[in-house]
C-alpha cells in the first residue's frame, strides 16, 4: 500500500514540475510582455497543486498582510517552500546548492529566487542589495534566518544581516512560523546530511502531512536589524507555542 502510494504520487510529483517548468520556459515570457499581473495567480495555482499533490494540510492562523514585506520564517525542510508558497505570491531567498538541484534547482532559478552562499561577507552584502530591490519593487520576501534546517522542536537564533534591508527601504516584518505534524513531524525535517530522494520518499510514504502556519503580527521597520532579529524569532515562538500547544479551530486550507 504505501509502495504504491510513493509510486504514484512521485509519478504525479514529477509530472507537476515538468509541467512547472514548461510555463516558466513556454508561457511566462510571453506572459510577462502581454498580462505580467496572471503570472502571479498561476504561480499559486502551482504551489496548490503541488501541496495536494503531496497531502499537504495547512492549519492556518492569521494571514499575509497585503504590501512589500520581509518574510522571516523558521526553516525545517525544502517542504517549507511549498507551504509559504500557496498562501501568497513571494519571492524566496535560497542556499547557493539549491540551484544546483535537478529540475527544482531550475525552477527556482527561473522563478527569481534569491541564491546566497553562506559565510560569504560580500555575497551577503550583495543578497541584501538585492533583497532591497525586490522589496522595493513591492515583493514579499521570504527569508530563513536561522541559515540552517532544523528537526522542528525549536528556533535557532536568526542572522541579522537580511533585516538591514528592511531598515534601508522601510517596509515591515512580517514573520511567519510553520511545523510539522504527526507522522510528518519525523518525516519532514531536512536536515544533517540528509540527501533529497530520501527526504522526498519519506513525505511521498505519508497520506498527509499536517503542517501549522503561523502568520504574526508585522514589526515596524523603524527599529534596528539586531532589535527586529530578536522580535521576529520571539514572534515566531509564541505563535507557534500557541498553535501547536492548543487544540482551538484552526483556517484549514489547500
Amino acid at each position: 500500500m504505501v509502495g504504491s502510494r510513493v509510486c504514484l504520487k512521485g509519478a504525479l510529483f514529477l509530472t507537476w514540475l515538468l509541467l512547472g517548468a514548461a510555463i516558466l520556459v513556454g508561457v511566462f515570457p510571453w506572459l510577462e510582455r502581454l498580462q505580467p499581473t496572471a503570472c502571479p495567480a498561476i504561480r499559486l495555482k502551482w504551489f496548490r497543486g503541488m501541496a495536494r499533490i503531496l497531502g499537504l494540510r495547512l492549519e492556518v492562523r492569521g494571514e499575509p498582510e497585503s504590501g512589500p514585506a520581509l518574510v522571516p520564517c523558521n526553516h525545517i525542510s525544502w517542504l517549507d517552500v511549498l507551504v509559504l508558497g500557496t498562501q501568497v505570491p513571494v519571492t524566496f531567498v535560497a542556499k547557493n546548492e539549491v540551484a544546483d538541484w535537478p529540475l527544482m534547482g531550475f525552477l527556482a532559478r527561473r522563478s527569481g529566487t534569491l541564491f546566497v552562499t553562506r559565510g560569504n561577507l560580500r555575497a551577503t552584502a550583495g543578497l541584501v542589495r538585492a533583497v532591497g530591490v525586490r522589496l522595493q519593487a513591492g515583493a514579499k520576501v521570504v527569508v530563513f534566518p536561522e541559515g540552517t534546517t532544523t528537526g522542528g522542536e525549536t528556533v535557532l537564533p536568526f542572522s541579522t544581516a537580511v533585516f538591514q534591508a528592511v531598515h534601508e527601504t522601510a517596509v515591515p516584518v512580517q514573520p511567519v512560523g510553520l511545523r510539522y505534524r504527526g507522522k510528518a513531524a519525523r518525516c519532514a525535517p531536512f536536515i544533517g546530511e540528509d540527501d533529497f530522494l530520501s527526504s522526498l520518499v519519506r513525505v511521498l510514504s505519508l497520506r498527509i502531512v499536517p503542517a501549522p502556519v503561523v502568520w504574526c503580527r508585522p514589526l515596524p521597520a523603524s527599529e534596528q536589524r539586531q532589535v527586529l532579529a530578536k522580535h521576529a524569532r520571539k514572534y515566531i515562538l509564541a505563535g507557534l507555542a500557541a498553535a501547536v500547544g492548543n487544540h482551538a479551530p484552526l483556517n484549514r486550507v489547500a
